[in-house]
Formats: C-alpha cells, sequence, structure tokens
C-alpha cells in the first residue's frame, strides 16, 4: 500500500490504479517576500487536485456553494471548491498552515487580498483554464425574523462573479466594530 493513498486501493497482478489526486503544478514562491504575506511564511503551495478532475472530458462542470466568510481564505466558494474541496492533503495542509500564520484576523472578510485567495486565483488561472466551469454562488444572510435564508444568487465562470457575492455577503454577514481599548484590571476590595 502507498500510504499516500488512502483508503487503500485493491491491486491485481499486472497493474496498479492510478492514485485519486495528482499534482498539477506549484505556486513556487508565491507566498514569498513582504508583498504577500509580509514575510509571515516562504514555502511553496503544491496544487493538488482529484485527478478526474483534470483528465475527464467534461462537457460542463458545475461548482455550487454558499459564499460566506471563512478565516482562511476571506470568504468561502468559488476556486476553495477545486483548491480545498477536491485537492490533496499537501494543498491543504501548506493553505491552511500559511493562512495561520499570516494571521486569521487579516483573512476572514477579506476580498481577494488574503495570500491564500490571491494564489489559488493564479493556480486556477494557470493550470485549470481550460475546464468548462460555470461557478453558482449563493449568499445567505438571517432575516428579521432571524432565519437563515437565500439573498443573492450569481451564476458565471470568472472572478467577478465571486467578488460580486462576496461583496454582498460581506455587507449582509459582517459587521466592523471599533478595536476595544486596554484598559487597567482593577480587583474586587483594592
Amino acid at each position: 500500500m502507498d500510504v499516500r493513498e488512502y483508503p487503500p486501493r485493491k491491486q491485481n497482478t499486472e497493474t496498479r490504479l492510478a492514485p485519486r489526486r495528482q499534482t498539477v503544478g506549484h505556486r513556487a514562491g508565491e507566498l514569498r517576500g513582504k508583498k504577500i504575506t509580509g514575510g509571515c511564511a516562504d514555502w511553496d503551495i503544491p496544487i493538488s487536485i482529484n485527478r478526474y478532475v483534470m483528465e475527464e472530458p467534461w462537457d460542463m462542470i458545475i461548482n455550487v456553494g454558499h459564499v460566506v466568510p471563512h478565516e482562511v481564505l476571506g470568504f468561502a466558494n468559488h476556486n476553495k471548491n477545486y483548491f480545498i474541496g477536491l485537492g490533496g492533503k499537501d494543498t491543504i495542509c501548506a493553505s491552511h498552515m500559511a493562512a495561520a500564520c499570516y494571521g486569521i484576523e487579516n483573512n476572514l472578510g477579506s476580498l481577494v487580498t488574503p495570500p491564500l485567495r490571491h494564489c489559488f486565483n493564479k493556480a486556477e488561472n494557470e493550470f485549470m483554464n481550460r475546464l468548462p466551469d460555470v461557478y453558482i454562488q449563493v449568499v445567505m444572510a438571517y432575516n428579521e425574523q432571524g432565519e437563515l435564508v437565500h439573498t443573492g444568487f450569481y451564476c458565471g465562470n470568472d472572478l467577478d462573479t465571486y467578488l460580486q457575492a462576496a461583496k454582498q455577503s460581506m455587507a449582509e454577514n459582517i459587521t466592523v466594530v471599533p478595536p476595544l481599548k486596554k484598559s487597567g484590571c482593577r480587583h474586587a476590595g483594592r
């Protein structure tokens, strides 16, 4: 058994089945330098994805999901569904560690500035631009009765579709509060 492959696959006597994921490229040095992460992370992000996504002759890939605030990519959905949802462990671990080093508070609710969103957008353009995909991006928020309802629907095959949905989600799901002022702590009786 190849330890990189889980669950283990049965082997026949002639040939071994191919692994489920393949590395399609690396975002080498993408995180390096102060321009992207402020020097917080300096490793490559391997881009591994389920091989069937890349190898099959798809007529159309319909990529559906909710655009909500996300601590790693600013907002969930869009190409996160490929690189994390169908990605390999090496992609998931390297990208999440980089986001943690950069600071979750710097990522959450940002549109395109989180370093990982930047990397994934470039990787999609470089490695996956031949895929016949369309994104269906749904926005949800709480209504006046406290019920979670759909408030937006965006459909397209480009980054602008995601950005429009993320802007609506930002307006409806993020409340910015002023920083708290630190004050001295007083103990009772003093």
